[in-house]
């Protein structure tokens, strides 16, 4: 169950129909023009007050906008639905774990799960093509706060370039030099503990930078036109670099 999140009191199965049908009629009295309108003045709060946008990709922005919904019609859940949607939005959680989340939410609620997945199908052909362009809708990310926290924490607790670990290397970078106190390679790992582990898709970018480089700095560590290449890269990069 979500932390903090107060269960519904228990009511019988005519109440429940009741509720659907109420929480069905809240929605799908709506026009589309009405559905954007909703969706947009949520979304511009959000993002907002998190100062980001935030993708939860083209279904989960239908979930977004049901998550409102059913925060308005049954305000029980209204705590639990806004504290994980600014989860979402400062990148402690993915959209999988806001969509996990929800699920909970909405067995603890007044209205069955069919409802809310028959509230989902009517928002879902309600948006229309609209929302597949929308930043909402951009696509999802899949990293979670855990795995980046796991992988830049020794960063964080240790700022001393000469100490050289795991989580210390740039790889690519340092294949490319040849040496791991190399000015350039320095420069480059000031930058991203300076700015990038500041910033949520830095953040991203490191996570992926330490799964994908590893091979490809193998590779150019054994070929000197491939080191030579990537040295006129990398330098040309590092003059951007604040």
């Amino acid at each position: 169950m979500v932390q903090g999140f107060r269960k519904t009191e228990t009511i019988n199965e005519e109440e429940k129909k009741i509720a659907d049908g109420e929480f069905l009629k809240s929605i799908t009295t709506k026009t589309k023009d009405e559905l954007r309108v909703y969706f947009e003045k949520k979304y511009e709060y959000y993002k907002n007050k998190s100062k980001c946008t935030f993708g939860f990709g083209p279904e989960g922005s239908c979930e977004f906008i049901g998550a409102f919904f059913l925060a308005d019609f049954d305000e029980t859940t209204r705590e639990s639905i806004e504290k994980i949607i600014i989860e979402v939005f400062n990148g402690n959680i993915t959209p999988l774990d806001f969509s996990n989340q929800m699920d909970n939410i909405v067995t603890n609620s007044k209205i069955r799960y069919d409802t809310w997945s028959s509230a989902f199908r009517f928002i879902k052909s309600g948006t229309g093509v609209w929302i597949d362009s929308h930043a909402c809708a951009i696509m999802a990310n899949t990293i979670t706060g855990k795995d980046l926290n796991n992988k830049i924490n020794s960063n964080n607790d240790n700022k001393n370039i000469n100490t050289k670990n795991e989580n210390d290397e740039c790889f690519i970078a340092t294949a490319a030099f040849g040496d791991f106190n190399n000015e350039y390679v320095v420069k480059f790992r000031k930058y991203r503990d300076r700015v990038l582990v500041n910033r949520l898709l830095g953040r991203i970018f490191i996570y992926s930078y330490y799964k994908v480089s590893p091979p490809f700095a193998r590779i150019i560590g054994k070929h000197e036109f491939l080191k030579n290449f990537t040295r006129k890269i990398l330098l040309k990069i590092s003059q951007h670099l604040s």
